[in-house]
């Protein structure tokens, strides 16, 4: 016995259940010719989108701008909660800005105990230039130059003369010791400096009159005085060795 496998020709093609049906977008295709047969897939979509807001809902250009000025300011706001904008001005107006505005940040911000310490530390010297230079040229106002600034507290009676007797005459030499340094820095305008500064110191203690009835550390005039003649005077006087033993005994005390 001999088996045979005919051939179908074209005009044999088995018809598909698709032909009986109209072409669909993206439907299958079936073909059956002979011993062979194929798949077609297509697949076809297109998509239209287009969105036209109504004419009454469209913002303006106003409300643009100011949408964009409100976006500008929150991002400064952002970029600049702690810091300072300075005005776009010259130097002279910065300058005058800072001078204006510092109090309130200061007072906004708060200064710490380590910056009040290291501003006192910075300004000690200046304070011991000007109380020298109050002593000798404007002792009315020691009140106001020595103890408001709060180096040293104010103190009555004895305590004040003790006091004047340690530390005046180390503020007139800390003053002097400027004077003269800036007389040799600059000899015209030292020169000048120093006659105001000798015509001011004769005008201020040329009268000067003890007057014993004052009680010690009363007066500040009467106590300088008194402190610059007893460092000339013979340390072997009984009165003035008792004097400076009972000022420093009350002090203690």
């Amino acid at each position: 016995m001999k088996a045979s496998r005919k051939t179908k020709t074209p005009d044999d093609t088995i018809p598909s259940i698709s032909s009986f049906y109209p072409a669909i977008p993206g439907a299958w295709q079936e073909t059956f010719s002979g011993s062979t047969s194929s798949v077609f897939i297509s697949v076809s979509r297109e998509v239209f989108i287009h969105f036209d807001p109504p004419q009454d809902e469209q913002p303006s250009t106003a409300d643009e701008r100011e949408l964009a000025e409100l976006d500008d300011a929150e991002s400064e706001d952002d970029f600049c909660d702690d810091f300072i904008i300075l005005p776009d001005t010259n130097r002279i107006d910065i300058v005058k800005f800072i001078l204006q505005e510092l109090p309130s940040i200061l007072r906004a911000k708060g200064t710490s105990d380590l910056t009040r310490a290291a501003l006192r530390v910075l300004l000690f010297l200046p304070w011991c230039v000007a109380v020298g230079g109050t002593i000798l040229l404007s002792p009315q106002h020691l009140e106001s130059v020595v103890f408001a600034p709060g180096y040293a507290k104010s103190p009555r009676g004895l305590h004040r003369f003790a006091y004047w007797a340690d530390c005046a005459m180390h503020h007139v030499f800390i003053f002097l010791a400027c004077t003269i340094t800036f007389c040799w820095w600059n000899l015209s305008y030292g020169m000048i400096l120093a006659a105001g500064m000798l015509a001011r110191f004769l005008y201020v203690w040329h009268d000067f009159r003890t007057d014993e009835s004052i009680p010690l550390g009363e007066d500040d005039k009467q106590s300088l005085y008194s402190i610059a003649t007893l460092s000339y005077t013979d340390e072997d006087d009984p009165m003035v060795r008792s004097t400076v033993i009972e000022e420093h005994s009350e002090v203690v005390q």
